[in-house]
């Protein structure tokens, strides 16, 4: 199994919830706290704090928080999520993963004074896109035959992949009123490795110590490919 590191992963003890004209976001204010996650090795410099959470019980929290139904509700669980969990170089203001088109990171959503935000709405339309994809993976390896087409836009709600691939799904799904399970194991195996590539999450070889040997090892280079970190994990324990 490969050891989990992660770059410099922070929390923001000082994150509140703020209405806004386009909806409820969560202001990362004030200085963030370095800290390090149970259980995952840093590549940076050692933490202020070590937390007693994992990446799983972060991931569960965000799970919770995005299922509250009352915005104003959900937005203040968002910022508590904040204020325990790392959330440094989570989503971009288009509410993708940061580096979605690419090398080079697209920029975070901000408030006028230049504060970073985290916007319910997208943090929700993420959640509930993995989970469409952990639906549609779970059907694909019972074998339950072609998805039908509420299941195939639920894994597609959160627009990570792109449009060559997703049109022609959809096209498929509503010409024949279901896609069939090699499309659906596509969508699922596209939408990892898009998510691996755009939040960073990279798989390697290294030496270790004590004693010396070569070992995987999964680098995570932001906090969201923690979060990434979990869910392709759930996957790879459907039955």
């Amino acid at each position: 199994m490969a050891q989990l590191v992660a770059g410099d992963s922070r929390r923001f003890p000082d994150a509140r919830a703020q209405r806004t004209k386009p909806g409820w976001v969560v202001l990362l204010d004030g200085p963030a706290e370095r800290v390090a996650v149970r259980g995952v090795s840093r590549m940076a410099a050692p933490a202020g704090l070590v937390l007693e959470t994992t990446p799983e019980d972060a991931y569960r929290s965000l799970v919770e928080a995005t299922r509250i139904p009352a915005a104003a509700r959900a937005a203040k669980a968002l910022a508590v999520h904040a204020r325990r969990h790392p959330v440094a170089r989570f989503l971009c203001h288009h509410g993708l993963p940061l580096w979605h088109a690419g090398a080079n990171p697209c920029r975070a959503e901000s408030d006028p004074a230049g504060v970073t935000t985290i916007d319910l709405g997208q943090v929700r339309l993420m959640m509930a896109g993995l989970r469409g994809l952990e639906a549609l993976a779970r059907h694909a390896t019972t074998g339950d035959g072609p998805a039908d087409p509420a299941r195939v836009a639920a894994a597609l709600s959160w627009p990570i992949l792109p449009a060559y691939l997703t049109r022609p799904v959809r096209a498929e799904t509503a010409r024949d009123g279901a896609l069939v399970g090699e499309r659906c194991r596509q969508i699922v195996a596209t939408s990892v490795q898009v998510l691996q590539d755009s939040s960073r999450l990279r798989h390697d070889v290294e030496w270790v110590t004590a004693p010396q040997r070569l070992q995987p090892v999964t680098h995570a280079h932001s906090d969201l490919a923690l979060y990434v970190h979990v869910f392709i994990e759930r996957l790879l324990h459907l039955s």
